[in-house]
């Protein structure tokens, strides 16, 4: 890989300045912990942004973080990421100065900046896009500290990739994947996702087209995220039986789905940008709804911490969530609803077009997957 990303896992409060973990069989207990929990209250967070070389202004730095950390906030939220929302991201974050002396700060963003202690722990930081680096863990609280560095703007690697943090979208899909690293979740194996091991390789060296819009991350027009809230999608082995299903009587070329808490909008447009001209015609809404949690990772608990009751799992942390889900579909001003079946399974990591599967019958026959096995 070219350029590298490292986890927020890769460093012990005890190894600040010795090396790097790394994977295999040994014991991770507390190093993928994230470094916050909802009982841990406000984060606070200060920017050091040498602006001259980051190209961007203070508040250009702290509204791209925040945007950010509200992506992730909506992910938790819908419940399609981790299940523990209510542990994870649901902390008010407020910006301080960096040498506050109320609060010091519990992540530094450093834009084109690194101390000369952390160059010299990080070796060749220009080797680094991005980097969230946990600096200290308390065990008692569970909680930790440490810093996100971003790169410089401009070409690098021998003039074989250039960055420009003008570009809101890939800066906001970049801090967004350390972001997650703070949340404790690994990188993944599968591509085009935020927590993807090649995640930010690929944002730096324009493999996909990126778009940021309405808090929503697309790549290549498919959502980012491993169960966004829209999608839009153009390619079926039957569109005349997609449309028969839904009730689409005119000509389309993109189908959407919004995914919402208790339902699923959907929509078409006549471009393959369901934000440009595109319109909802009807909706899905969930009746009843099972849940089975497939683990994504697990959080330790030190034997000094205090957060948590001795009753409670000595492992939890965040997991999978497939949805089986009983509903209703009725297309807008038609007062007719077809039930339906649908199963959302993101543990697939695949865009949500392929994590969804919508039964339901049609012409008297009852179709298992009317996305994919209309023939």
């Amino acid at each position: 890989m070219l350029y590298q990303t490292l986890a927020s896992s890769t460093l012990l409060a005890a190894q600040v300045m010795g090396s790097w973990s790394s994977g295999g069989g040994k014991i991770l207990q507390d190093e993928r912990n994230p470094w916050f929990l909802k009982r841990h209250g406000s984060i606070y967070y200060c920017i050091v942004n040498e602006q001259s070389k980051s190209g961007l202004s203070d508040d250009e730095a702290n509204t791209s973080i925040r945007e950010s950390y509200f992506w992730w906030q909506d992910q938790f939220r819908l419940g399609s990421y981790p299940e523990q929302s209510y542990y994870l991201a649901e902390n008010e974050i407020q910006q301080i100065a960096c040498d506050n002396e109320a609060h010091s700060p519990d992540i530094i963003f450093q834009f084109a900046w690194l101390s000369e202690r952390q160059r010299d722990y990080l070796s060749s930081p220009e080797k680094f896009v991005s980097i969230a680096v946990r600096t200290s863990y308390d065990a008692q609280l569970m909680k930790g500290k440490g810093f996100i560095y971003v790169r410089p703007q401009g070409s690098f690697h021998d003039n074989k990739a250039h960055i420009n943090w003008q570009d809101k979208a890939k800066l906001n899909a970049v801090l967004s994947h350390e972001w997650g690293h703070v949340f404790g979740i690994p990188h993944s194996n599968t591509t085009n996702k935020v927590m993807s091991r090649d995640f930010v390789e690929s944002i730096v060296l324009n493999q996909n087209e990126l778009h940021w819009q309405n808090n929503v991350f697309i790549v290549n027009k498919n959502p980012l995220g491993d169960l966004p809230r829209f999608g839009c999608y153009a390619d079926f082995t039957r569109k005349d039986a997609v449309s028969h299903f839904f009730g689409i009587f005119e000509p389309w070329d993109c189908l959407g789905f919004k995914l919402n808490s208790k339902s699923i909008e959907i929509w078409i447009s006549h471009s393959h940008n369901v934000f440009h001209g595109g319109r909802p015609i009807g909706e899905i809404r969930f009746l009843h709804e099972s849940r089975q949690l497939i683990p994504v990772d697990r959080i330790w608990f030190p034997d000094q911490q205090t957060q948590f009751q001795v009753s409670e799992r000595r492992f939890w942390g965040p997991a999978y969530k497939i949805r089986e889900v009983s509903g209703t579909y009725r297309k807008y001003g038609d007062p007719y609803q077809r039930p339906v079946g649908l199963i959302l399974d993101p543990s697939k990591d695949d865009p949500l077009f392929r994590d969804l599967k919508i039964s339901g019958i049609l012409d008297g026959r009852f179709i298992v997957n009317v996305l994919h096995e209309l023939k």
